[in-house]
């Protein structure tokens, strides 16, 4: 598969062509950042669900008030990094390697129904645009299927009396977060080693 400019899918665009066309972002920051935050938000889900387990009310909620800003900071930081790999990717291998808008990055979380799927399919997509070579995307599924069954077993679940949804809930949360930090890290470097 070749991209709109003839190069290879994966291969480096030409400088001038990337000056020309849209500038290149940087994105090794952001990375580290949003790796840091989602694995913040996984460790305060463990420290409330132990807390609400052992009946440590007070700390319960101290932890839950820090997961739920640390969330909206990770859930920032994670679309920003999106926003510019999904530009980068874009670059790489053409607008026609998106099947989705740039301002997808926010909407895809926020709508209601196709939040249940277009998510996935936004990452997956530059995913796809970044790598080096063909390959399994099955990192990426089990990133979304993961994050999506801890989301609507904590949200459905919430008036459960035991402690077993919150027990799943975030044992979920942590399960989603170590594909997303690696999806993170992968994405990142492949698209340092074509930006050079």
């Amino acid at each position: 598969m070749e991209s709109n400019h003839g190069a290879p899918l994966g291969a480096p665009m030409p400088a001038d062509y990337r000056r020309g066309y849209r500038q290149w972002q940087p994105v090794n920051g952001l990375a580290v950042a949003a790796s840091v935050m989602v694995g913040l938000v996984a460790l305060l889900s463990v420290l409330e669900a132990i807390a609400d387990v052992t009946g440590q009310d007070r700390q319960e909620l101290l932890f839950l008030m820090l997961y739920v800003v640390g969330r909206l900071a990770a859930a920032v930081v994670f679309i920003v990094w999106l926003w510019r790999v999904r530009a980068n990717a874009e670059l790489v291998a053409g607008a026609q390697s998106q099947r989705l808008g740039r301002g997808w990055a926010i909407g895809c979380w926020f709508c209601p129904v196709v939040n249940l799927w277009f998510p996935y399919r936004y990452v997956v997509d530059v995913w796809r645009a970044s790598r080096p070579a063909r390959g399994a995307d099955g990192l990426v599924l089990a990133w979304w299927l993961t994050w999506l069954a801890g989301n609507l077993i904590g949200t459905f679940g919430a008036n459960d009396p035991g402690h077993t949804v919150t027990i799943v809930s975030s044992a979920l949360e942590v399960a989603a977060a170590v594909p997303a930090v690696l999806i993170i890290r992968k994405i990142s470097e492949w698209q340092s080693v074509l930006r050079a």
